[in-house]
């Protein structure tokens, strides 16, 4: 067995990586942009995340996106960061938002849910929370139907 070749299911990386890879409080230089990146949002307390992690891990699987593709940052993890800030530093073509996330700082706006916004060259799909999605078959069904048609799956 070589070392290049070892993959780590699901559950394992999500044990190896429990907050978020990513620190977003420090200012780092701006990224190139990256047409293939896509940013997940998504806001989710702590007793949620055993129950939502298998789900959302699924979700990327079925869209069949390589996790060095995919940023995910929870909200509730790291509160200063909004819909138009994640945009601003990781310039991703799509964007996915599970729950109710603020798209701007001081911004109330609710969007709803299943709904696609195309701005200045960048898909956000809106959804509902991952656990609300996970307990309801008929709203999977829709978010599934819109992730088909946003990752070109057939």
């Amino acid at each position: 067995m070589e070392i290049d070749n070892i993959i780590l299911k699901g559950p394992i990386m999500s044990s190896l990586y429990r907050k978020n890879l990513i620190d977003l409080s420090s200012e780092s230089p701006k990224k190139e942009a990256t047409p293939d990146i896509v940013l997940i949002l998504f806001d989710r307390n702590e007793e949620e995340k055993n129950e939502t992690q298998g789900f959302l891990e699924g979700i990327i699987s079925a869209c069949k996106l390589p996790a060095e593709k995919v940023i995910i940052i929870n909200i509730k993890e790291e509160k200063k960061i909004t819909i138009a800030s994640a945009i601003k530093k990781y310039q991703p073509q799509k964007v996915l938002v599970f729950g109710q996330v603020t798209a701007k700082k001081g911004s109330e706006t609710e969007v709803e849910p299943f709904s696609i916004i195309n701005e200045k060259d960048i898909v956000i799909l809106q959804a509902p929370t991952l656990s609300t999605l996970k307990a309801d078959k008929t709203q999977k069904l829709q978010l599934w139907n819109l992730l088909k048609q946003l990752f070109d799956i057939n």
